[in-house]
């Protein structure tokens, strides 16, 4: 060692010593303040370092539940935490030589105080999910928990909250959806045209385009006489073609199969199927789908789960994009349908299409949709979409 750092390591020693006469709970910061000073030098501490009040002011915070060991031994420049531990076991009120620090007996108030910080961790927690939450439903009003978890998986992991935790989480803030129910009937099938055979009760739904469902249903409540027509890809469930009117006219589901028609993408066999309404049973309607090399399809029975899909894409317009509440004249309504059905094709999950939305599912042909039911039958592969 120089000279220089042995003057350097002799003024520090009388320095520290100063302080820990005067001020023996700081006298650890200092030292350690001051030794960074002299590079590549390590002094070894000993017991007589630390002050008696030192320690017991130590032990008196960790047994409170202030701090930790290790925190204690940064806080104050102690060496090694076996030096704490070993202070608990000689000065300590607990029974350190049975139990480590990290399972000490809590008093009322520790309980309390631990309580307290878990529950403004919860509540921070459960303030971001539902920020998201929020933040999704701004264009999807109702979208389900199912699909509210898929969306959020990657960042309600990042968070730490799980499948169960997150449903508790909407469930105490009110945030989970019910479903609604309410069936109206806009089906007349008491006609003079002609009805076609159900030619998609045993078919398999393998590819976009392949089955085109239709419906018509009320949307703007009882009181309005507005209507939305749909013509729906059974298999991605992409609405292809729609329509905003306020009768029930021929010409409006015209209009919603040829926007349809104008949006197809591939040249194979395509069936359309309906119900036997009148409008669908019409002249007007079958010549179009006669020049298009369309085959048309129809239910045999007014039964609405005989057209499930096309009943459960009125549904989710209607209940979870608030169409049916909404009392505005038809033009403000076509602009609410246009914004709805954009949200559903691009952004909306689709169970049945893995969680897919319709607009990327249509785009393939290689995966094959969910089925419910033992059989793999379309009137059975739409339980859910």
């Amino acid at each position: 060692m120089s000279q220089h750092n042995k003057k350097g390591v002799g003024k520090f020693q009388r320095l520290f010593y100063c302080v820990l006469l005067s001020r023996p709970e700081i006298a650890l910061h200092k030292k350690r303040k001051i030794m960074g000073g002299i590079k590549n030098q390590y002094v070894k501490r000993t017991q007589k370092d630390y002050s008696m009040s030192l320690k017991l002011s130590i032990i008196s915070e960790i047994e409170r539940g202030d701090i930790s060991v290790t925190s204690a031994t940064k806080k104050y420049g102690i060496q090694g935490r076996s030096t704490v531990v070993g202070w608990l076991r000689k000065y300590g009120t607990f029974d350190w030589e049975n139990q480590t620090p990290g399972n000490i007996p809590k008093s009322k108030d520790q309980k309390i105080k631990v309580l307290e910080k878990q529950k403004a961790f919860l509540e921070k927690q459960a303030e971001q999910v539902l920020a998201m939450v929020r933040s999704i439903r701004k264009n999807m009003p109702r979208i389900g928990f199912r699909k509210l978890y898929y969306l959020l998986y990657d960042r309600l992991k990042d968070l730490h909250v799980g499948r169960d935790k997150f449903l508790s989480i909407l469930k105490a803030n009110q945030m989970l959806i019910k479903p609604k129910r309410n069936y109206r009937i806009t089906t007349d099938s008491h006609h003079r045209f002609r009805k076609h055979k159900n030619l998609v009760a045993d078919i398999e739904l393998t590819h976009p385009e392949q089955v085109w469902v239709s419906d018509i249903t009320y949307i703007g409540g009882r009181n309005r006489n507005c209507y939305l027509a749909l013509v729906t890809d059974a298999y991605s469930k992409k609405i292809m073609g729609y329509d905003v009117s306020n009768s029930l006219s021929t010409e409006s589901f015209l209009r919603a199969l040829n926007m349809a028609i104008r949006q197809k993408r591939y040249k194979n066999k395509l069936i359309h199927h309906s119900d036997r309404g009148l409008q669908y049973c019409s002249n007007d309607y079958q010549n179009v789908l006669k020049k298009k090399k369309i085959i048309p399809s129809m239910t045999e029975h007014y039964d609405p789960y005989a057209n499930a899909i096309a009943e459960r894409v009125n549904g989710i317009l209607k209940q979870e994009f608030f169409l049916e509440d909404y009392p505005v004249d038809i033009k403000t309504m076509k602009l609410l349908v246009e914004d709805a059905v954009h949200i559903y094709n691009t952004q909306r999950p689709h169970w049945s299409c893995y969680m897919k939305t319709p607009e990327r599912m249509h785009c393939q042909k290689e995966i094959k949709i969910r089925n419910y039911k033992k059989q793999n039958l379309i009137k059975a592969s739409l339980d859910k979409v």
